[in-house]
């Protein structure tokens, strides 16, 4: 995976350098464009700096700047917020084939001020455990250092093993990724 995909997929999902991962073929949830205002504005987290614009149509571009072969480059990221009962995600697009897209995925948080944002990535283990027991529907690829996850289906199968069984076990709590907001942006038309 090159670094602009670690740093970007790194910001809000945490996909470690082995890769493990679970993707899903459209945005995981239905949609929650009241929350998706929430993210406008820049965030400053260890890597760096991400800008996020909400759209009319409710979806999300974010943008990182990066260093690359001696020049500045803006990477941007298509973004969906959405929502399962009182789980909160984000879905980011990384596969823009229309005949395959990837739409990985995580749960957040804010604090009270939304000032903190705290992006939970997959467990990829208990997706795993579901697709395995049938639970959900979706592909397996596992090799020696990592384990791919594709879910085939989102609904409504996953939307009800999430409200049945909560999104605790679901979601990493420990490898989480912290944005600290730095600025907001006036609502423009």
């Amino acid at each position: 995976m090159k670094k602009t995909s670690i740093v970007i997929l790194g910001l809000f999902l945490l996909l470690s350098l082995n890769c493990s991962s679970v993707t899903s073929h459209k945005p995981v949830g239905v949609n929650d464009t009241e929350h998706a205002s929430l993210f406008e504005g820049s965030w400053a987290h260890e890597d760096g700096i991400i800008f996020f614009r909400k759209l009319d149509d409710g979806k999300l571009v974010g943008a990182v700047v990066e260093w690359k072969e001696k020049k500045f480059c803006l990477e941007t990221m298509e973004l969906v917020v959405t929502k399962i009962g009182d789980t909160h995600l984000v879905n980011l697009l990384v596969n823009e084939n229309k005949h395959l897209p990837a739409w990985y995925f995580g749960r957040y948080t804010f604090d009270e001020k939304f000032e903190t944002m705290v992006v939970y990535p997959p467990n990829v283990e208990q997706f795993e455990k579901a697709i395995s027991s049938g639970s959900l529907a979706g592909k397996l690829e596992k090799d020696k250092t990592s384990i791919e996850i594709y879910l085939e289906s989102n609904k409504p199968d996953l939307m009800d093993l999430l409200l049945k069984e909560g999104s605790a076990n679901y979601f990493d709590t420990e490898k989480v990724t912290i944005l600290k907001r730095i600025g907001k942006y006036e609502q423009t038309k």
